[in-house]
């Protein structure tokens, strides 16, 4: 009777953990030293992001390596938009963190976050 319940858990775990794998999850990782108020990636939002700290993960139908993200700076909004995704090829399945940052460099409003795509 103990094997049997060792190997159900042991059964749904590995089903949990595949679960997991099949469908892209994305969460947000703020390596600038401002905090990020009212984050948006793609259409979702991803709430506050302090200096140094990340989201949680939440689950994407369809992700690219660029996105488009929308932020509160300093009180004011900032956004990156790509033109489009034409060439890019959509995420596989598994966990992705979007790495924002401070441009030190910017011109305007559209060139003020940095992003970078690391697979975990």
């Amino acid at each position: 009777m103990i094997r049997l319940i060792i190997f159900s858990a042991i059964l749904l775990f590995a089903i949990s953990c595949n679960k997991q794998e099949d469908r892209v999850l994305l969460r947000v990782r703020n390596v600038s030293t401002e905090d990020f108020k009212n984050v948006r990636l793609y259409q979702q939002s991803m709430g506050d992001v302090d200096a140094g700290k990340e989201t949680v993960y939440k689950e994407f139908e369809m992700a690219y390596r660029i996105a488009y993200v929308q932020l509160e700076l300093k009180g004011v909004t900032v956004s990156l938009i790509p033109i489009d995704f034409v060439g890019e090829t959509p995420l596989e399945n598994g966990k992705y963190t979007f790495e924002i940052g401070v441009n030190p460099l910017a011109q305007s409003v559209y060139d003020q976050i940095t992003l970078q795509l690391v697979e975990d």
